[in-house]
């Protein structure tokens, strides 16, 4: 009878264990914008301009310097980057239900400490403050950037983006119930 509690007990105790690993794993997922970062061949433009190569992961939990991790072939860490030391990051893969690039651009506009993500390739230039190359398709973050001849607009809403656009671009003709992801595609 002691030998049946402690099998069930020890089972219960291991079942409790991977549930919090589990929940862990899921870790972030108390936030919406969750995202199990990958590791993504591309390369980075370093403020000096130097061009590095490689397959980076985005460091997350590494806070306030936040950096990119640079891997050799096998998988081995080399040197982390501070994004703050980047100019510019194009990463192969990209959100297919935002773009029709096959690649992802992350640049540092106006000297921030942090990467906006290209979501548009046109003249008018829509960014996001969300690092995600295709881990959590068709995720955008609330507070798109538009850039468009020299000059940088903020956006807060689905809205003042529809607006923006159309002011910037008279000819653009955007659908009354156009979701976000459909006004940048």
């Amino acid at each position: 009878m002691k030998i049946l509690f402690l099998l069930l007990f020890s089972s219960s105790i291991v079942h409790a264990q991977n549930a919090v690993a589990i929940a862990a794993a899921a870790g972030a997922g108390s936030s919406k914008y969750a995202i199990d970062y990958q590791k993504h061949t591309g390369y980075i433009i370093l403020n000096s301009g130097e061009k590095v190569s490689g397959t980076f992961e985005y460091a997350t939990w590494e806070f306030p310097t936040f950096n990119l991790k640079l891997y050799n072939d096998h998988g081995d860490l080399i040197k982390r980057y501070k994004i703050s030391k980047i100019d510019k990051a194009v990463f192969y893969g990209a959100d297919s239900s935002l773009t029709n690039a096959d690649s992802t651009t992350f640049i540092r506009l106006n000297n921030r400490a942090y990467f906006l993500r290209q979501l548009t390739n046109g003249p008018v230039k829509i960014y996001d403050d969300l690092f995600n190359i295709n881990e959590r398709p068709g995720l955008i973050k609330s507070g798109l950037v538009m850039y468009y001849q020299d000059k940088v607009y903020k956006t807060d809403s689905k809205e003042q983006l529809k607006k923006r656009l159309e002011a910037l671009v008279p000819s653009l003709v955007i659908s009354k119930d156009a979701g976000t992801a459909r006004i940048i595609k």
